[in-house]
């Protein structure tokens, strides 16, 4: 999934819909879904210092 030059409203609007995909296959599997709430920005600092290619997936995220 490509959110790269996305806006703010398109990557939720993106993430929202690729979100009710996974819970409809879940929900038809009848098996259960967890969800965790992560931070990513600690992440990010992390490996901006590190590869700054690599924090660019995070920055939609963090």
């Amino acid at each position: 999934m490509n959110l790269y030059g996305k806006n703010e409203e398109q990557t939720k609007a993106i993430l929202g819909d690729a979100w009710k995909e996974i819970a409809r296959g879940y929900a038809q599997s009848g098996k259960a879904l967890v969800i965790e709430r992560g931070d990513l920005r600690k992440k990010k600092l992390e490996l901006e210092s590190v590869d700054p290619v690599r924090t660019r997936p995070l920055s939609s995220f963090a």
